[in-house]
């Protein structure tokens, strides 16, 4: 958009400072080929963005800056804070929309990805579990199923075998509550954040909470982070091996 339509000379790209772990240098990777920018500067001080420099450095010129001495570093306490009190200033005359998880565009690789199973074999599952299924799903390695009450871990071993999958994810709906979302809209733009505030099976729906209006064409996109709408303090950060 800066080159086409506001026919930018130069384009500066500040990437967040996530580089002390794998998955926030696999982030500042994946950026660098997707942009492909001239060069990379690495504001750091010394002995710091080691792995950085020599990871960018196989994808395009890196130039390493010092980093000004009166920039303080935050640590993750600082970090945490700061976070809390942005959330708070962009979502403080946020209002809650009603989001449908049928039929709309999702981004998130863990569920909502499969077939939407048909009325006959919801049926027979709310035979196995003993309680009533909304909706599920079935993909090439999972099978998704909402369910209004909890069932103990047995049952998802039977399932297991019964549908042939590695895994089977039984939910209540629960699971996502507070889950921090993205709103992208037209031309793959993000139009705001949002947290989901209420779960309602009967309508297979979500509330989001949220300032920008949340259009029928908007795609949703999962983050892995939850934050409580009411304080927002993080709550926690979803761990993707662990939820099936």
């Amino acid at each position: 958009k800066a080159e086409d339509e506001l026919k930018a000379d130069r384009i500066i790209i500040d990437t967040t400072g996530w580089v002390t772990e794998l998955e926030g240098r696999e982030l500042k990777l994946f950026k660098a080929l997707v942009a492909k920018p001239d060069v990379a500067l690495i504001v750091s001080r010394p002995n710091e963005c080691i792995q950085m420099e020599k990871i960018l450095g196989q994808v395009t010129k890196t130039i390493r800056i010092d980093a000004p001495q009166l920039v303080k570093a935050r640590d993750r306490v600082d970090r945490k804070e700061y976070r809390k009190y942005q959330y708070r200033k962009y979502l403080a005359n946020a209002k809650t929309t009603k989001v449908s998880f049928v039929g709309r565009k999702i981004l998130y690789t863990l569920t909502f990805t499969g077939n939407e199973l048909e009325k006959n074999e919801l049926t027979r599952l709310e035979y196995i579990l003993g309680s009533r299924v909304h909706y599920a799903e079935m993909s090439d390695d999972h099978v998704s199923i909402f369910s209004e009450k909890s069932v103990p871990e047995e049952i998802s071993s039977f399932l297991k075998a019964m549908y042939g999958h590695r895994r089977v994810r039984i939910m209540t709906g629960a699971e996502f509550m507070h889950t921090l979302v993205g709103i992208s809209g037209d031309g793959k733009m993000l139009k705001g954040i949002g947290i989901i505030s209420g779960v309602d099976l009967s309508s297979r729906s979500f509330e989001v909470l949220s300032n920008v209006d949340i259009g029928e064409n908007d795609t949703i996109m999962f983050g892995l982070v939850k934050v409580n709408p009411l304080t927002f303090e993080e709550e926690t950060i979803i761990e993707k091996n662990s939820i099936f």
